[in-house]
């Protein structure tokens, strides 16, 4: 089973937060997956930057 996570917001604000719980979901579940919004693009920018990091893929440009 794939869970989506959404919302957690607070979580969201802080990357450190997202990336233990990404790091988390990695080793315990099917991967990290995350809905997201472009009506918030910080908590975006945080999303694609942990995706980033847990699949080793160069930084691509952001919309901004």
């Amino acid at each position: 089973m794939i869970l989506y996570l959404s919302g957690n917001f607070p979580q969201l604000s802080n990357i450190n937060k997202e990336r233990a719980m990404a790091i988390f979901c990695e080793e315990k579940a099917q991967g990290y997956h995350r809905l997201m919004t472009f009506y918030y693009m910080k908590d975006c920018k945080t999303i694609l930057s942990i995706g980033r990091e847990l699949t080793n893929k160069p930084k691509k440009r952001i919309m901004r």
